[in-house]
């Protein structure tokens, strides 16, 4: 049986590792990226492997379209990508009503936007297998939860009641 290939944005710790873990033991292959911190990515990555995995890791900022386009291309060089997580993100580490507007700008080129420069490149090389589309794109704004407008918890705060 042929393992999937997942790919998990802002994995080097918390949340994203987190998920790369859970979908290694699942039974994905995972490919792991971040920005700052490689050598906790690469342990990780070794982690995975102690699981059964297959691992990658690329390091790249999700702001910088062609680094983040490279990256991809690279890894895809080495493995088809099935799933992709969008978790990369960044917190200014207050609340929403603090926040400067230089401090917003960088949180939104880095949380929401930060998807577009790793799905796009993916989408294409995803969509024909077997006539479906097996991406799944969530864009899960880990570093958003410190903007949320009443409790921190982006799930809770921006959920209808």
């Amino acid at each position: 049986m042929t393992r999937k290939v997942a790919l998990v944005s802002g994995a080097s710790r918390g949340i994203g590792a987190a998920i790369a873990r859970n979908l290694a033991r699942g039974g994905f292959d995972v490919a792991v990226t971040c920005v700052h911190q490689r050598e906790a990515a690469d342990a990780l990555a070794d982690e995975l492997r102690g699981l059964g995995a297959q691992a990658w890791v690329a390091q790249f900022d999700v702001k910088d379209a062609a680094a983040s386009k490279a990256a991809i291309e690279t890894l895809l060089a080495a493995t088809p990508i099935h799933v992709v997580v969008n978790n990369a993100g960044v917190s200014k580490g207050g609340p929403f009503t603090g926040l400067s507007v230089d401090a917003w700008h960088n949180v939104d080129d880095n949380t929401p936007d930060g998807c577009f420069p790793i799905t796009q490149p993916l989408v294409m090389p995803m969509a024909p297998r077997k006539g479906r589309r097996d991406a799944s794109t969530p864009c899960t704004t880990a570093g958003a939860a410190d903007t949320a407008p009443v409790r921190g918890d982006p799930a809770i705060a921006w959920a209808p009641p």
